[in-house]
């Protein structure tokens, strides 16, 4: 069985952090402009802004907030919550998954050979929002060490907006999903987390091979792996482990119609899980993270709650 990840960094220690799906950003913005629905989230919104401003907690953007956030149409709410979202996440960032890649596929690898570890650090915050956003083959070292200004934060953030195209990708993902969970219904429910992983290597294979190369390794050693393994070494991987398992446990729901924004919940849950102390997230999510023991191994409280969630930390 894959050992618990160490939570990297300034995870390990305070402040604690706080990851919120964009609809409880939302609950957050509505209890500050006093809107009805948003009365009973005033609880969640004070502790919020006491965990902020004293440092207890850091409440981390992604790109998937970005996605997100442009979907809203009405320019005034966008304005309000690209406020609040950028007071309380003080600039902070959850790291893309291109950013954390590499460090760990080298863990992963050397723990799967049975190699010794490096002493590479794995950070998953950044105040760079190019860390956030950008492949690490693409930034310079003055991007990783630059923090994003706030006023230009905020106004990308409130003026951002998605054109069909955008939509119709995701639209065209979950259909593509739908077909495949279709197609494959008929195997067992392990041969299809096998051919999710098949999928996910094929992304990754060039860096894979590089890992490979500076384990003193080859392909050789990867393809003598037999299915169980290779998909034991993908799970070494922190977010992998929780999207691959993820993405298996949602399948199984056929009553559940795969939803085009489901792509891009995995992708910050994926990374949420594991590096974060406390996710909050949608109901459905919430039962499968359970229900798979994901919170559990990652040492993460994982809940839907706004209220219960911020005033317990």
């Amino acid at each position: 069985m894959t050992p618990a990840h160490e939570k990297p960094g300034p995870v390990q220690t305070s402040p604690t952090l706080v990851y919120l799906d964009l609809n409880k950003w939302i609950e957050l913005a509505q209890a500050e402009a006093g809107h009805v629905d948003g009365k009973k989230y005033e609880p969640a919104l004070r502790a919020a802004e006491k965990l902020a401003s004293t440092g207890e907690a850091i409440f981390p953007l992604s790109d998937a907030h970005f996605m997100e956030a442009a979907k809203i149409s009405d320019n005034d709410r966008r304005r309000k919550l690209a406020k609040l979202m950028v007071r309380l996440s003080g600039g902070w960032f959850l790291a893309s998954a291109s950013n954390l890649l590499m460090p760990e596929l080298r863990r992963a690898v050397a723990l799967q050979f049975e190699k010794p570890l490096t002493d590479e650090a794995i950070v998953p915050i950044s105040r760079s929002l190019k860390v956030a956003l950008k492949d690490p083959d693409k930034l310079t070292a003055s991007d990783l060490s630059k923090k994003t200004p706030s006023v230009m934060l905020e106004e990308l953030l409130a003026t951002a907006r998605v054109d069909r195209n955008f939509l119709s990708r995701w639209e065209r993902f979950a259909a593509e999903h739908e077909a495949g969970r279709e197609l494959r219904w008929g195997v067992s429910r392990e041969i299809r987390k096998r051919v999710y992983c098949a999928m996910l290597t094929k992304g990754i294979l060039n860096r894979l091979e590089a890992v490979t190369r500076e384990s003193g390794l080859d392909m050789n050693d990867l393809d003598s792996l037999p299915p169980q393994r290779w998909v034991e070494l993908l799970e070494r991987v922190p977010f992998f482990d929780v999207e691959i398992n993820l993405h298996v446990e949602r399948n199984e729901h056929r009553d559940r119609k795969i939803a085009p924004n489901d792509e891009i919940d995995l992708g910050f849950l994926s990374r949420a899980v594991p590096y974060c102390h406390v996710v909050v997230t949608e109901k459905f999510w919430t039962a499968l993270i359970h229900r798979t023991k994901l919170d559990v191994k990652y040492r993460t409280r994982v809940g839907y709650d706004l209220n219960a969630a911020l005033t317990s930390i």
